[in-house]
């Protein structure tokens, strides 16, 4: 079964069954919708509302789903869980989504109350705009990106209220901010948290696992990585993690709705799959042979491009018209000779390195 059946399925309280990782998988994948958009007291600080009361409080249904991949599983997702004595009790507040293009930052979270005592803080991974795939990329150079800063900022606020115990988690990019929370965080605030799940989100530049910091709160950090993982094995990673089944192949497995669980756990598997290791391996290695200022002008290049077609959502470059597609390549063309060349070899290298993903080819590469 997946999280929707889970959901359904599962309605023994926190009380009988204690809060467990497929709680969390479910929690940081309602963090992606747009609570903005139809429940604006979430947003408000005062009292939580509660999940199982959407049906009377939501007025504009269809807009919380805006721009959510997969809108239908979605819907599935939150009906169950608003039906669920589990899950209906919980209080949604704190919402906090904001898109900020000048310094490159896309951030958002809600915090989830399990109890008097007890909150789970969910950062959102990286949604559907430009500028949310951008800071995702600026990853590989820069560090802290600014959505990091708001996460260890939100948290140490959340933390700051009554509640005395603290789960904390994301998917995907969510996942990445709710490990760079808390391994930020002041003391007073880890000693508040319980556990901190990280599904699937990409890891930090090298080094930052042999901080003195990272190594006191790896611990408490669980990370969870599908058995063909592409983002959470990019970068350096917590070198813990457990492998979880999916039932898609290659980067779709980095779909929650995909990962297999058997009661109250994810299905496990021994070993990441050959492609991913290839991956891990061969990216570090080629990441390793650019310098930070290479790695920025890949970056700021490439979507420097892509920007030029004026859209606002990966989503829309799909329905893309002629007008945009020859901005693009006019942006391309007005680059000089060294960054076209440079930009060119860096995509045929990744080609290179996910093809051989996709076949899971071993055999070393040079690059």
């Amino acid at each position: 079964m997946n999280i929707i059946d889970y959901a359904k399925q599962e309605k023994r309280t926190l009380s009988q069954l204690p809060f467990n990782e497929v709680d969390s998988l479910i929690l940081s994948q309602l963090a992606y919708l747009n609570f903005d958009r139809a429940l604006a007291k979430v947003k408000e600080n005062n009292s939580p509302l509660l999940v199982g009361d959407f049906k009377e409080t939501l007025k504009n249904y269809e807009q919380i789903f805006e721009h959510v991949r997969d809108p239908r599983s979605n819907k599935k997702l939150l009906a169950a869980v608003v039906a669920n004595p589990r899950f209906r009790n919980f209080g949604v507040t704190n919402y906090i989504n904001e898109v900020n293009k000048k310094i490159e930052k896309q951030f958002a979270a809600v915090t989830f109350v399990l109890d008097a005592q007890t909150i789970y803080v969910a950062f959102r991974g990286t949604d559907d705009t430009i500028i949310g795939w951008k800071e995702d990329f600026n990853l590989v150079y820069l560090n802290p990106i600014p959505a990091q800063k708001e996460a260890a900022a939100y948290l140490e606020k959340m933390a700051a209220k009554s509640y005395t115990k603290l789960f904390v988690g994301g998917h995907s990019k969510g996942g990445t901010l709710a490990a760079y929370s808390i391994i930020n965080a002041p003391w007073r605030v880890k000693k508040e948290v319980v556990a901190v799940y990280n599904h699937d989100g990409p890891g930090f530049k090298m080094g930052f696992w042999q901080g003195w910091r990272a190594k006191l709160m790896s611990g408490k950090i669980k990370k969870t990585l599908p058995q063909s993982s592409i983002v959470g094995i990019l970068l350096e990673t917590n070198p813990c993690y457990d492998i979880v089944k999916s039932k898609r192949f290659g980067v779709m497995q980095h779909d929650p709705f995909s990962w297999q669980i058997n009661g109250d756990h994810f299905v496990l598997v021994d070993r990441i799959s050959k492609g991913s290791q290839y991956l891990d391996k061969t990216l570090k290695t080629w990441l390793g042979q650019l310098s930070s200022e290479k790695r920025a002008l890949f970056v700021d290049t490439l979507f420097q491009i892509i920007s030029a077609s004026k859209v606002e959502d990966f989503s829309q470059l799909n329905k893309i018209g002629r007008s945009q597609i020859e901005a693009m390549i006019g942006a391309a063309k007005n680059l000089d000779q060294e960054t076209q060349d440079f930009l060119k070899q860096t995509l045929k290298n990744l080609g290179k390195i996910y093809w051989h993903y996709l076949t899971a080819g071993v055999k070393k590469k040079n690059f």
